[in-house]
C-alpha cells in the first residue's frame, strides 16, 4: 500500500467534523498559491452581509452547519439544488480560513 492510499483510507474514516479540522489545519499552513476567485462573496444588503455562495443567498454558515450535522455533500446538494460540489468545497475552504467569523455567526443564529 502506498503512503497516499494509506492516508486516503485514514481520511475517509474521519468524521465530518474531523475532516473540517484537518482541512483547516492544512489551509492554515503557509502556501504559495492563494485562490483569487473563491466563489464566496459578501454583500452588505444580502444575507445581512454574511459570507455566502456567489450568485445565491446561501450563507457559508448554512453549509458548514449541514456538514457539522454530518450531512453528506449529496444530501446538501439535494437540499440546495442551485449549489455545485465546487460551491460546497469553496464554502468549506472559506470556513477553514475564517473559522472564528463563521462560528460566531453560528452561535448568533443559535441564540435567535
Amino acid at each position: 500500500m502506498t503512503a497516499f492510499q494509506e492516508i486516503s483510507e485514514r481520511v475517509f474514516a474521519l468524521t465530518e467534523v474531523e475532516k473540517l479540522k484537518l482541512i483547516s489545519s492544512l489551509l492554515n499552513q503557509t502556501h504559495p498559491v492563494e485562490r483569487t476567485n473563491s466563489g464566496i462573496v459578501k454583500t452588505a444588503d444580502v444575507c445581512g452581509g454574511s459570507a455566502r455562495v456567489e450568485n445565491t443567498r446561501i450563507p457559508v454558515r448554512s453549509i458548514v452547519e449541514a456538514k457539522l450535522m454530518n450531512l453528506s455533500d449529496g444530501r446538501i446538494l439535494e437540499s440546495y439544488p442551485t449549489l455545485s460540489a465546487r460551491d460546497i468545497e469553496n464554502a468549506l475552504v472559506y470556513y477553514a480560513r475564517h473559522r472564528t467569523e463563521i462560528e460566531d455567526e453560528l452561535k448568533e443564529e443559535a441564540e435567535l
